[in-house]
């Protein structure tokens, strides 16, 4: 072997032990490699765009356009599954409407100088639309799909990212979060799906959570 592939070798070899050293240590780091974190959370539905401040004011006022719910973080060092429920009451055309949203996400966590958690994660989205007495769910095109039964739901349910930011303030958790659906699911699984088709048509919401473990 040359000097220069010898060199080039050595080089390889201490990037590689540096990094396997190095990588234990940022994932198990402390005591805090594991936490479990439940709370409240509130979403805005959707994300419009406004020209001037006045019309968006009149949608903020409107308790039709918020959606309440439970929000679930499970975070083992820099992995995160959440699972989060939410609830809307609207009238569409004077027709009260009950929406039950479910969206669980597995995906990824970083903590910057233990001050900011940012996160993203994909995973399905159901929401279970009650009208009429009858339940249906959206599918990615946003149509009304009747529930025929679970597996039904679940073919239809479009995988959705979602991007959170939250200050870490001791037990507490505070921040604000942005969910944003796809085109893909198990009723039509394409790659071109996977992208969402608009980032601006995305939901923002506000979680507030108390780490438990």
């Amino acid at each position: 072997m040359d000097i220069g592939g010898y060199v080039e070798m050595k080089k390889t070899l201490i990037v590689s032990l540096a990094l396997m050293m190095l990588l234990p240590a940022a994932l198990f780091a402390a005591s805090d490699w594991y936490d479990m974190s439940l709370g409240a959370t509130v979403q805005w539905q959707p994300v419009p765009k406004y020209s001037d401040w006045e019309s968006a004011k009149k949608d903020l006022l409107k308790i039709d356009n918020w959606s309440f719910g439970v929000d679930f973080r499970n975070r083992v060092a820099l992995f995160e599954v959440d699972l989060v429920g939410m609830y809307n009451y609207s009238k569409p055309l004077d027709v009260p409407t009950h929406t039950v949203s479910v969206l669980g996400t597995a995906g990824l966590v970083f903590d910057i100088y233990d001050v900011v958690r940012l996160g993203i994660g994909l995973g399905p989205s159901f929401d279970f639309i009650i009208q009429d007495g009858k339940l249906r769910v959206l599918d990615t095109a946003g149509a009304l799909v009747d529930a025929q039964n679970l597996g039904a739901s679940f073919s239809h349910a479009p995988l959705t990212y979602r991007l959170t930011a939250d200050f870490l303030l001791g037990s507490i958790m505070i921040g604000a979060n942005y969910t944003l659906p796809s085109a893909w699911s198990f009723a039509e699984p394409t790659w071109k799906g996977l992208l969402p088709p608009e980032w601006g048509k995305g939901k923002l919401g506000v979680s507030i959570l108390y780490t438990i473990l």
